[in-house]
């Protein structure tokens, strides 16, 4: 919620607005909550299940509220956007909310930053190296793996060996 409020005092919102009554057993719900959902969420979809309605009516809002601000296209995500504007960003690999500080940079990207945070991708990376590590021969067995090489039949090649390269 501190994050949507940064978002609606960015946007010169009233967070305490009721933007939908109550209606028929329905919860209403205001801008700070909208905000919050929208943030918290994939899709208005997941959004509005979450508010306890479904899309249109939020669409509706959106429509009249959101959309002559920020003045976003059809293939935009709402997330990303207003995100963008206290400078943070959604993490793919951990599923968190993190200032744009804890990304590293991806020039080939329009936001210029990377699509997990830097904790995530020093812990992929660890990973990667594991993996390897763990499918490599060990060095005892480079004897019997240079003799594979040589008995190799004409015709025949070894593929895919990681450790074929190494000069150890």
């Amino acid at each position: 919620m501190i994050l949507a409020q940064d978002i609606c005092s960015k946007l010169n919102l009233d967070s305490s607005v009721i933007l939908k009554k109550p209606i028929r057993g329905k919860n209403g719900f205001t801008t700070l909550e909208l905000i919050d959902a929208l943030i918290n969420n994939d899709t208005i979809i997941d959004a509005a299940t979450k508010l306890g309605y479904s899309d249109n009516p939020l669409k509706q809002v959106i429509r009249t509220l959101l959309k002559p601000i920020l003045g976003i296209s059809h293939g935009d995500n709402w997330r990303k956007k207003l995100l963008s504007l206290i400078k943070h960003k959604y993490c793919n690999q951990c599923n968190r909310i993190l200032p744009y500080s804890m990304y590293t940079k991806d020039c080939s990207r329009d936001d210029q930053l990377a699509n997990s945070c830097a904790s995530c991708r020093v812990l992929k990376s660890k990973r990667e190296k594991e993996y390897i590590l763990q499918r490599t021969p060990s060095w005892s067995e480079l004897e019997l793996i240079k003799r594979f090489y040589i008995n190799c039949p004409i015709g025949y090649h070894v593929d895919h060996i990681v450790w074929a390269t190494c000069t150890k």
